[in-house]
């Protein structure tokens, strides 16, 4: 199974996924698991559960609904997915997986995105935003929610201190 996931656009709410990535990880240990990640944001996922495909999206370069339809375009040239899962409330991510000619998109119920989606969801109220990800997979699963947890990979150490950089652009 080949699977893409549009992930989230903000730098909080992006590594608030990583643990949907990895339920998403053991839920088919054999699948390539490629992701749409905004311009800027990329260097972020060497502390990300392994991802075969990174597709980097540029909201200069394609602007709108119908840049975000040219993207997803791109991608169904280079790739065919089985899955598509829309992490962003927004209608150009769902736009954006229709466009990636995936058989199977999913994500929440909202904006009319319902058209581009092939399975959409009622979010449930109250619950945080780390578990909204992973309920949206438990929900296409028709399984029970199950504990999720947010661990990003440390990619090195200094004198055995963890070092993580987020940002190391100067304004």
């Amino acid at each position: 199974m080949k699977i893409l996931v549009r992930l989230p656009n903000w730098l909080g709410d992006m590594v608030m996924s990583v643990g949907f990535l990895k339920q998403l990880e053991e839920a088919w240990p054999d699948a390539e698991i490629s992701v749409i990640v905004k311009e800027g944001l990329q260097s972020l996922l060497s502390f990300f559960p392994k991802t075969t495909h990174h597709f980097v999206f540029s909201k200069k370069k394609y602007k709108g609904l119908k840049g975000a339809y040219r993207f997803g375009k791109t991608i169904a040239a280079k790739e065919k997915f089985d899955l598509f899962i829309c992490l962003p409330d927004s209608l150009s991510a769902a736009v954006m997986g229709f466009a990636s000619g995936a058989k199977i998109r999913i994500g929440y119920n909202k904006e009319l995105r319902n058209i581009f989606l092939t399975k959409s969801f009622a979010r449930r109220k109250h619950i945080h935003r780390v578990e909204e990800y992973a309920d949206l997979l438990n929900l296409f699963l028709n399984r029970n929610p199950l504990p999720v947890s947010v661990r990003l990979k440390s990619n090195g150490s200094i004198n055995g201190q963890i070092i993580v950089n987020i940002n190391s652009e100067a304004s």
